[in-house]
């Protein structure tokens, strides 16, 4: 039995780490990645597959294949996927050192939460799998904790690790680490520099569930590096630097206009480094390809011109919030993000935002939706059909959407985002969603008012979960 086994780790989806992200971020750097609706995908370490089963279900023509140690998680996804009828994906109980060699190549590979918390033989491991495996013009996602932001994390990591290691089992060490953190964050009657780190530091505790704090800020193996650091890594394996999985992480966006121009003026891996020093950097997402892959590190913009421009999903991995971008036509700019916000959870195309707003020349448009995109105000999409954003006939959520409401509250959109239904209306009605029924005939089974029905139907398709 492994740790994951003993303490559950909550999985969710990861929007940075789907194919379309990957295919998206490629695209802009002049790679052509193999088109999402017909792929082969591999996660390691999948756990219960929160983050690959939503995959599955959203695109029907590839296929998924996810291990992970863990054998009851792993179990756990095969039950969720069997019930939602996913026949395009499959979980197994594997070691890393395991995988089969004969496993074919994979157009994306995804490898989450993962490399810190392995020893250094077993990233040596994970980087070769990715490489064997890896198609000629493939992308591996594969995020890490990075320094000199992890500076500050890992006081916090060792003084807990100090306080629980005498302790006995996971419980104790979980209860132990929240009433330290409680104290510490509490317990400085002065505002200094300190307790101003220190606070920042713990609040984050507060809303971390068991498992997380159990395997992320607890576990034996946290190895935290330098960007340059992990290049090198990746270098010795035949691998190279393509980006990271946001746009917004490696952008100026925040930066004075002195900062900006020595930046700019760097060699584009040194300014990664660079920005990791400016931005205290403490977490990435970066996307891998091959070393005979050309990449294109200009600005991109240019290839704005294919792409659709959706609504950020607010408080996942990667940076924090950013405001709208600030631009000389201020009002253009907050219209256009208006615009992108209201069309959600569907993406427009330039065309689509110049329509409403003709009154802006097309490249002066180009230039401010990509600039909303690098200030984390906008999502850029290569391929993102559209879904159900108004309801009418037969509503039909996804089979996996269906299965998981009536298992509770947490489900997985359209979008790949993973959303908690407090509405017992909603979580009733979504089993129901199969497209064999309307919306009156939902409101007679459940006996409830149409109107109220018709509302959370609007609601549903809002949140991404009406196909």
């Amino acid at each position: 039995m492994t740790a994951y086994d003993e303490v559950p780790y909550t999985g969710r989806p990861y929007p940075d780490a789907h194919p379309e992200r990957l295919a998206t971020m490629a695209f802009l750097h002049g790679v052509q990645a193999a088109p999402v609706e017909n792929c082969r995908v591999l996660e390691i370490a999948c756990g219960d597959g929160a983050n690959l089963l939503p995959m599955a279900a959203a695109l029907p023509g590839s296929q998924f294949l996810g291990f992970d140690l863990a054998a009851q998680p792993v179990e756990a996804g095969r039950r969720l996927a069997a019930r939602a009828g996913l026949a395009n994906v499959t979980l197994r109980q594997l070691d890393l050192a395991e995988f089969p060699a004969d496993a074919g190549a994979f157009d994306y590979i995804i490898a989450h939460g993962l490399y810190s918390w392995i020893p250094a033989d077993a990233r040596d491991k994970l980087l070769a799998l990715v490489a064997r495996h890896l198609a000629p013009r493939g992308v591996a996602f594969v995020s890490y904790n990075v320094y000199p932001g992890c500076y500050i994390r890992r006081m916090v990591w060792e003084m807990l690790r100090f306080h629980t290691e005498p302790l006995g089992g996971p419980a104790q060490k979980i209860a132990e680490a929240k009433a330290l953190a409680r104290l510490l964050a509490e317990g400085r009657t002065r505002d200094d520099a300190y307790a101003f780190l220190l606070r920042g530091e713990l609040d984050r505790f507060a809303s971390r569930d068991a498992g997380a704090l159990y395997h992320d800020d607890l576990s034996p193996v946290n190895e935290p590096c330098w960007f340059h650091e992990f290049v090198t890594h990746v270098t010795g394996h035949g691998l190279q630097f393509l980006c990271e999985a946001e746009l917004v992480a490696t952008s100026f966006f925040g930066l004075g206009d002195a900062t900006r121009k020595v930046l700019e003026g760097l060699e584009p891996l040194v300014r990664e480094q660079y920005l990791d020093f400016a931005k205290c950097r403490r977490f990435r997402q970066t996307l891998l390809c091959r070393d005979d892959v050309e990449v294109d590190r200009s600005s991109g913009i240019a290839r704005a011109e294919s792409l659709r421009f959706g609504a950020r999903a607010r408080g996942l991995v990667g940076e924090p919030d950013a405001a709208h971008p600030a631009a000389p036509e201020e009002g253009v700019a907050r219209r256009i993000v208006e615009a992108i916000d209201k069309a959600a959870p569907n993406a427009l195309s330039l065309d689509e935002i110049g329509a409403r707003l003709p009154q802006v020349e097309r490249a002066r448009l180009r230039e401010l939706c990509f600039a909303a995109a690098t200030a984390g105000a906008a999502q850029l999409h290569l391929h993102l059909p559209d879904i159900g954003r108004t309801v009418a006939g037969r509503p039909l959520a996804s089979p996996l959407a269906r299965a998981q409401a009536a298992d509770g509250a947490n489900v997985s959109t359209l979008r790949h985002a993973s959303v908690n239904l407090d509405d017992e209306l909603a979580l009733r009605m979504l089993p129901l969603m199969d497209g064999s029924r309307d919306a009156a005939s939902i409101a007679a089974t459940l006996g409830e008012p149409a109107d109220a029905v018709a509302a959370r139907l609007s609601h549903l398709a809002r949140l991404g979960l009406v196909a």
